[in-house]
């Protein structure tokens, strides 16, 4: 139990922004390691997507970190939905125009496979297959000033599976309300290649002493790998490319990533069959068509 006595409000002045399938939680878990950082609390405070609150009056007392250490001076907020929710950048701004935003970007479609499966595996029952989703999420279009009208909020956070993917639109908005030195943008690639580096990067960007060791294996939050759903399609994955095609090549134009080097890109180039794109998502998640009734499904 935490002694009340030695425990004090520190601000939050910094955000893992996004994105939801690209190693947050890592980021997170590696900063909060820091003994600068009050890393004891929630990892997703999911405050500046919150829409119960009054945003034209906010009232930020309860926004805030809880110090159980007299060297830790403020906390991180990773709630990696705020890229993504319309209006969260422009609240994170005008509540602290020092704020410093972390993102970490992944490959739009292997990030949505790996939502969907991440969230299949656990509601298999209440949970529409991949191409089902990715119907309901583009009958939504373009969900950035919030979203159709009969879409509830939290229908918005589930079949936001494509929009969620389009990157350079999210952060050329996020450049309109905090400057870019106050951006640290990673690939996942790299983040999972090497977390020491990651957060040598995350210290200098933040301004805080390194870490004396090297960063410590962490548990990630695998998907499952024995999913019953119909199987991805090449066609399918061709026609996700060319919806990510135009914000692809404007993300490229904002960031120091290798964006070419992305499997969607690639598809789009021509140097990578979107058939195999489709199998390789396929064998990850160990997808068989479903078994018919009385059949039981083989075993991938």
């Amino acid at each position: 139990m935490v002694d009340e006595v030695t425990t004090r409000r520190v601000p939050y002045t910094v955000t893992i922004a996004g994105v939801q399938k690209a190693a947050t939680s890592t980021l997170y878990s590696l900063l909060a390691r820091h003994p600068r950082v009050a890393g004891g609390g929630s990892k997703e405070v999911h405050y500046f997507d919150d829409e119960t609150r009054d945003w034209s009056r906010p009232a930020h007392g309860d926004y805030h970190a809880v110090a159980e250490k007299e060297r830790q001076r403020f906390g991180v907020d990773a709630t990696p939905s705020y890229l993504f929710w319309p209006g969260a950048m422009r609240r994170i701004a005008a509540y602290d125009p020092q704020m410093r935003v972390i993102l970490s970007l992944r490959d739009p479609i292997e990030r949505a496979f790996s939502q969907w499966s991440m969230t299949y595996g656990r509601r298999a029952g209440d949970h529409p297959a991949f191409a089902e989703l990715v119907e309901s999420s583009l009958a939504m279009g373009d969900v950035s000033r919030g979203g159709p009208a009969g879409v509830s909020n939290g229908q918005l956070r589930k079949r936001s599976l494509v929009q969620r993917g389009l990157y350079g639109a999210q952060l050329r908005e996020a450049l309109l309300h905090l400057p870019r030195e106050q951006f640290l943008v990673m690939d996942f690639r790299d983040v999972v290649g090497d977390l020491t580096g990651a957060a040598r990067r995350m210290t200098t960007f933040l301004g805080l002493p390194p870490f004396r060791k090297a960063a410590p294996a962490l548990s990630a939050n695998p998907s499952r790998s024995n999913l019953v759903a119909p199987p991805v399609t090449g066609a399918l994955v061709r026609r996700l490319a060319e919806i990510y095609a135009d914000d692809l090549a404007l993300l490229a134009t904002e960031v120091d990533l290798d964006v070419a080097a992305w499997s969607t890109s690639r598809v789009l180039a021509g140097s990578l069959d979107p058939d195999d794109l489709a199998e390789r998502l396929n064998r990850k998640a160990g997808l068989v068509q479903p078994a018919p009734p009385g059949v039981r499904p083989a075993t991938p």
